[in-house]
C-alpha cells in the first residue's frame, strides 16, 4: 500500500531510485510484459520527507528490475519445483525466453533458504501455529509461502492476494534481488508495496 508523500519517509535507499530524467515525485514509465501482452505502465512516485529524494512505489505486480509479471515468474518457479521439466520446456510452456526463466529461477533458488525462514517467521506471527513442513530446498520455500499466504488471507480476507502478489509484497518487490541480503516486510520497505488490481484492493 502506498503513502502520500507528504506521510511517509524511506529507509533511505531501499527502494531502487528514478531513472535519468524522470519527475520527482510524479512517475516514471516501466515495461510489463504479462501474457499475451507487452506494456508500458505508469509507475507512481512519492518523495520522502526525510532524504527528499523520489522513490518507486512499485504495485504488487512487479517485481524490481525485471520485466515479466510475478504471476508469470511464479509460474515459472511452480512449474520447476512441482515438475520434471527443464528451464527450456518451462520457458516454451509460458512462451518467455529461456535465459529470463533460468535467470529468475537462479535467484529464486539462491534466495529460497532466506525466503523459508522469512516466511516461516510469518505463518507463526500471524496465528501462533507451528508450520509442518513436507518438503524440502526450493520446494519447502514454496510450500511456506503458501501457508504464510493462506494464514495472511485467513487473518486479512481477500486484500492478501494471489501468493506471488504476496510473495513480491513482503520483500518489498526485492524478492530477486542481487544483494546478498534481501530486505523483507520485518525491516525494509514492503509497507511500501502499492496494491493492484491484481493483487487485491489496497488496505
Amino acid at each position: 500500500m502506498c503513502r502520500p508523500a507528504s506521510r511517509w519517509s524511506c529507509r533511505h535507499n531501499a527502494v531502487p531510485r528514478a531513472a535519468a530524467g524522470s519527475s520527482a515525485g510524479v512517475g516514471t514509465g516501466a515495461g510489463l510484459r504479462a501474457p499475451l501482452l507487452v506494456e508500458r505502465i505508469w509507475i507512481r512516485r512519492g518523495r520522502c520527507r526525510i532524504c527528499r529524494r523520489s522513490h518507486a512505489l512499485l504495485p504488487d505486480l512487479l517485481v524490481a528490475r525485471r520485466l515479466d509479471a510475478v504471476a508469470v515468474i511464479g509460474s515459472a518457479v511452480n512449474l520447476k519445483v512441482t515438475t520434471e521439466l527443464g528451464l527450456r520446456s518451462v520457458a516454451e510452456q509460458l512462451d518467455v525466453p529461456h535465459t529470463t526463466v533460468r535467470s529468475c529461477w537462479q535467484r529464486f533458488r539462491a534466495r529460497s533458504p532466506t525466503l523459508l525462514t522469512r516466511c516461516t517467521e510469518l505463518a507463526v506471527a500471524l496465528d501462533g501455529r507451528s508450520v509442518d513442513v513436507r518438503s524440502v530446498g526450493t520446494a519447502a520455500a514454496v510450500e511456506v509461502l503458501h501457508i504464510a499466504c493462506q494464514r495472511a488471507r485467513a487473518r486479512f480476507g481477500e486484500r492478501t492476494g494471489e501468493v506471488w502478489s504476496f510473495w513480491t509484497r513482503i520483500s518489498g518487490g526485492h524478492a530477486l534481488g542481487t544483494h546478498t541480503t534481501s530486505p523483507w516486510a520485518g525491516s525494509a520497505e514492503a509497507d511500501w508495496m502499492r496494491a493492484s488490481p491484481f493483487g487485491g484492493p489496497p488496505g
